[in-house]
């Protein structure tokens, strides 16, 4: 129950640390947050600090690091690296680094991976990763549901400060995506909105 005090959040965030803090205020007792550069993580971990007479601030567990090198740890391994390790001159660190590692398995995912694509930033690798090394089964997931709905729309310079510019628009087709503020582009549109694609994240 992702609303137990012994439930764990796994954040996966694009920035910032407000999503750990907000997840740590619902009373969950542990929050792992992942930040995937080390700006992100050190502005995370500022907002964080700033907050830490909150005293759930002090649940949340940020780590530096690509999703995808998380892991959750294993004690037994652990012991049995270290126990190896026992009559040897020199440890190798790198093999029982803690750095990103997660204590337990996750009750719930919450992630911001979105942008003005949808899914540019990787939600879906993300929540795949997560699902298969670091969930338990049956883990929420925030957002569950992604709506993906469009409108076509027209764009057409036309005349621009008396001069006719209207030879530029067979150039203005750009097969990748790009973001407009239609507020302060002429344009017209073509259809309603419409539906399409529902995508599932749970």
């Amino acid at each position: 129950d992702a609303n137990s005090e012994t439930a764990h959040a796994l954040v996966v965030s694009s920035g910032g640390g407000i999503l750990g803090l907000m997840a740590a205020e619902t009373g969950i007792s542990q929050v792992t947050q992942v930040e995937r550069s080390r700006m992100l993580y050190r502005m995370a971990k500022q907002i964080i600090t700033s907050n830490m007479e909150k005293e759930f601030s002090k649940n949340i567990n940020l780590i530096s690091g690509i999703l995808e090198t998380c892991k959750v740890r294993d004690i037994a391994e652990e012991t049995q690296q270290i126990t190896n390790s026992i009559d040897s001159v020199i440890i190798d660190r790198a093999k029982i680094d803690q750095s990103n590692f997660l204590n337990q398995k996750a009750d719930v995912l919450v992630t911001d991976l979105l942008d003005h694509t949808i899914l540019g930033m990787g939600i879906l690798r993300a929540v795949d990763y997560a699902a298969e090394h670091l969930l338990k089964e049956n883990a929420s997931v925030v957002p569950a549901k992604i709506k993906i709905v469009a409108q076509l729309i027209e764009f057409k310079l036309g005349s621009v400060e008396g001069f006719d510019l209207s030879a530029m628009d067979c150039y203005r087709w750009y097969p990748g995506d790009e973001k407009v503020d239609l507020d302060s582009i002429k344009h017209r549109t073509l259809s309603k909105p419409f539906d399409v694609l529902l995508i599932d994240l749970e």
